[in-house]
């Protein structure tokens, strides 16, 4: 198991050349891992059902400022591609260009809900 303190961990102890850091967001215990040019980053976007490759906004977030603060620094990392948990890859570009439908500013949630 990794474990991630202060924010951030390296994973090169495990023989892999990636960082780990913890995000809320989805949940409290969000991840991302960087690893070379791709973040993996679980369950904070995801893949269309049909368009797998298409950035959709996942069906649950318990912190939607979380997942739009984590996704931009994320995408201000400038990462090749995004690896959901859920479809994908996804390319970082369309992403950001896609980022307030992806991750909408929370009072733009609550009036399209």
């Amino acid at each position: 198991m990794v474990e991630v303190h202060d924010g951030t961990s390296t994973l090169s102890p495990y023989g892999v050349d990636a960082h780990a850091e913890r995000f809320g967001g989805h949940t409290p215990g969000s991840l991302v891992v960087r690893v070379g040019d791709d973040t993996l980053v679980g369950d904070l976007v995801r893949g269309g059902m049909l368009r797998r490759q298409s950035p959709k906004r996942h069906f649950f977030t318990e912190d939607a400022t979380g997942v739009r603060r984590a996704l931009m620094t994320e995408l201000d990392r400038r990462p090749q591609r995004l690896l959901p948990g859920h479809g994908g890859p996804l390319d970082a570009d369309e992403t950001r260009r896609r980022l307030d439908k992806v991750a909408p500013v929370p009072s733009r949630l609550a009036a399209s809900e």
